[in-house]
């Protein structure tokens, strides 16, 4: 395969990665928006934020997660906190929330692997027919 076919292969993962995560509604998360495709060694590798396995799983009750990722996430997202309060204040209340209640798990990982493994299966054997009729046209 050449650069350009691997960029188009890497477009359509990426359009359907896109795809599936407007089927449960996170087409517009930092997990779409900081995605990375390449393409190495004969690998594919989809890079995301590094939460994608709380949304995936989700987040049992119990510990606190990290207050200061929190607040980056605050940051990112450009959240103030109400006057009164700071930052962290809020990001604290939402820690402990999350404590109680968990984060209910949103799965795509494993559709999303169902559906890049058969477009790529898809793709290869289109590139391989094409190959095999240039061959055979040429003798």
């Amino acid at each position: 395969m050449d650069e350009l076919e691997i960029n188009r292969l890497l477009d359509t993962l990426k359009d359907t990665f896109v795809f599936v995560m407007k089927k449960i509604d996170l087409d517009s998360s930092d997990l779409v928006k900081k995605s990375k495709f390449t393409f190495k060694d004969e690998t594919i590798n989809i890079s995301m934020g590094d939460y994608a396995d709380y949304v995936d799983k989700g987040r049992k009750k119990g510990r606190m997660p990290p207050v200061n990722d929190i607040v980056k996430w605050m940051q990112d997202k450009g959240i103030s906190a109400p006057s009164g309060s700071t930052l962290e204040q809020v990001a604290w209340a939402i820690a402990k929330s999350i404590s109680k209640k968990g984060i209910k798990p949103k799965p795509f990982l494993d559709k999303l692997h169902e559906e890049v493994t058969d477009i790529t299966l898809r793709y290869m054997y289109a590139q391989l027919n094409k190959e095999l009729t240039q061959t055979f046209k040429n003798k």
